[in-house]
């Protein structure tokens, strides 16, 4: 059917009331079955992480890395089609399909919002399918005195979109918040207001010309094991056909019965219906959207732009093992940990690659490729050790070939010195400093959309 896109412009200036929100958080149903996972989990991961800090970015051993076999620019159309369909079945699931129909409705609007350089704008974006329905929220800043319409980073946030903004009457996401000390349990949201306030750098966004849409990827898609059931997949599933790995029973998993949804992906089809939203709202321009993610979501940010060509761009800052990071380098964090700590968020076809990554029949710089010729901006840390900082800069290097068909330029053949960016359409830096996103990052994406987007 085809896909209906409505927009209800009746503005509501302000927070609105608490009793106007159709649900309650989206919490775990069975606390107690995360308390079970966690008490299982938790001694394992943490020794793994210990390791890891210890051994530093100590490089264990190297597998063959698959190559990209296209020669030009038409063997690598042809090419990259079935590469998709493997990292859909191998890594991060099949995208959610479109909806039948989106609704856009505005929930608040503030014209001098972050100290008058920006219009601030709250939506909700409602899905309807067979006659079920699902919602999320997007908040949106507009740099106020830009000429409209102006490019747009759209990127997900960790949690909630009261999170990293100064204003403290952005509304409470319903997503809930991490509880220090437990990877499952969910905190108090109402608690995380105004933090974290350089992670997103609206207000020098503002300054240099741009918008950002951002949502929270709990209301996408809750980071837990149960969280399929609160998420996105409600939207196309019965609640009784969303089972978790640990509900599929032996006999019917000898029988070829898997969980056919992940979060990555749920996460990253999130990001495509904000841009499709994003269409039809005249102060930003949705054909110069570029996907911006940190960690997880730095894979989400990749996986969400390989799956969409209208995005202008894609950005990964620090995304690692089964993001930028080549997965045939085992150096950092590998199949074992992402299995046994976020094994919800990919395929389960993963476990065929735990302790034999050689049989991968793909690697990330074939995702990245996927890309080009369009913008990509790989960063990583120096001190982030799960990463892999130089396994992350060699994926986007093997990836340039792509690039090159395009007539643009790949990357150099080292590794550049801390804090020093390179490239240009394909771009690379690794900034001194741990697992983090930093207004030095920013500045580089800023810079970097400058340069995509012709601006001076």
């Amino acid at each position: 059917m085809k896909k209906i896109i409505s927009l209800c412009l009746s503005s509501v200036s302000g927070f609105l009331a608490a009793s106007d929100r159709t649900d309650m958080p989206r919490t775990p149903e069975r606390d107690d079955i995360m308390q079970i996972v966690e008490q299982v989990n938790n001694p394992m991961l943490e020794e793994i992480y210990r390791r890891r800090e210890k051994n530093g970015n100590k490089l264990l051993y190297t597998h063959v890395v698959p190559e990209i076999k296209a020669k030009n620019a038409a063997e690598w159309e042809k090419e990259k089609v079935t590469l998709l369909k493997q990292f859909e079945e191998e890594l991060y699931g099949k995208l959610p399909p479109a909806p039948e129909k989106m609704e856009l409705k505005l929930l608040s609007e503030k014209d001098n919002a972050l100290d008058g350089l920006a219009i601030r704008r709250e939506y909700r974006l409602i899905f309807t399918n067979q006659g079920r329905k699902f919602d999320f929220d997007m908040l949106l800043y507009v740099p106020k005195n830009a000429p409209k319409p102006v490019p747009v980073f759209v990127g997900l946030n960790f949690s909630g979109n009261q999170y990293n903004t100064p204003e403290l009457d952005v509304r409470q996401t319903r997503s809930t918040s991490w509880k220090k000390g437990r990877w499952y349990a969910t905190g108090n949201p109402s608690k995380t207001r105004g933090k974290a306030l350089e992670a997103w750098s609206y207000t020098e966004a503002m300054k240099r010309g741009y918008a950002v849409a951002t949502a929270c990827y709990g209301e996408l898609h809750p980071d837990n094991p149960e969280g399929l059931r609160k998420s996105v997949y409600t939207l196309f599933y019965d609640k009784k056909d969303l089972r978790t790995d640990y509900e599929i029973k032996l006999l019917d998993y000898k029988q070829g019965v898997r969980r056919s949804q992940t979060a990555i992906s749920a996460w990253a089809w999130g990001m495509i219906q904000m841009r499709n939203a994003l269409e039809k709202i005249d102060l930003v321009d949705a054909a110069k959207a570029i996907t911006v993610g940190h960690s997880r979501l730095g894979k989400t940010s990749l996986w969400a732009a390989a799956n969409e060509p209208k995005f202008a761009g894609a950005i990964s800052n620090n995304s690692g093992h089964l993001g930028a990071k080549l997965s045939t380098r085992l150096c950092g964090e590998d199949m074992f940990l992402a299995l046994l700590a976020h094994g919800y968020w990919f395929s389960p076809n993963i476990i065929k690659y735990v302790l034999n990554e050689g049989d991968l029949p793909i690697d990330q710089h074939m995702l990245l490729a996927m890309i080009a010729p369009r913008g990509l901006y790989v960063a990583s840390s120096t001190l982030d050790f799960g990463a892999d900082p130089e396994g992350e800069f060699i994926s986007a290097r093997l990836a340039g070939k792509v690039w090159q068909f395009y007539g643009k330029n790949a990357l150099p053949e080292k590794q550049p010195a801390p804090d020093t960016p390179v490239g240009e359409t394909l771009r690379y830096h690794v900034k001194t400093g741990k697992h983090s996103i930093t207004p030095y990052d920013w500045q580089q994406y800023y810079n970097f959309a400058d340069q995509l987007f012709g601006k001076k």
